[in-house]
């Protein structure tokens, strides 16, 4: 998977655009550049995101508004074709920082239509609760993130572990 963000942020509000790039989703072959909408691998998303500065929250409502993210419909005439599905997700949480470099966060994302979050299969679903630490790593002047998520998704009744290292251009 490739993710590109461009994102823009000002206090305590930020809006942006992704670009996920996820090969072999829509063909064998898969091709960086094609954008073609009934072709693309790339999942475009817009994405804003409340945080105050001075309170522990932060609200986050993204949509993918065009590309891979499609579902199968049947028409009158029983044909079947692929119906862009616009997921849409919502994320509200919460944060405690500690000893200067550490913080551990809590998170409840949910879906709001048939989507790639529930499988294309259910209206609003709680989707994502997660649990994550984080320690800023000081190497010279230089901080590498580094966290470690426990993160269930009860729709599919599945629970993960991430590990990650953040690096910001």
């Amino acid at each position: 998977m490739v993710k590109i963000e461009v994102p823009y942020t000002y206090k305590w509000f930020s809006i942006g655009v992704n670009d996920y790039y996820y090969p072999t989703t829509t063909t064998p072959i898969d091709r960086y550049f094609n954008y073609k909408q009934q072709e693309t691998g790339h999942w475009l998303e817009a994405v804003i995101t409340i945080a105050p500065e001075k309170v522990p929250l932060w609200l986050t409502v993204s949509n993918f508004f065009y590309g891979a993210d499609k579902y199968q419909v049947v028409d009158s005439e029983g044909n079947t074709k692929d119906k862009q599905a616009y997921s849409t997700y919502a994320e509200l949480g919460t944060y405690y920082d500690f000893l200067h470099d550490h913080r551990i966060s809590l998170a409840l994302g949910a879906a709001f239509n048939k989507s790639c979050y529930n499988g294309y299969e259910k209206g609003f679903s709680i989707c994502n609760v997660e649990l994550k630490y984080t320690y800023n790593l000081a190497i010279k002047d230089f901080t590498l993130p580094l966290s470690a998520m426990f993160i269930y998704n009860p729709v599919y009744n599945k629970a993960h572990v991430n590990f990650t290292a953040s690096f910001a251009f």
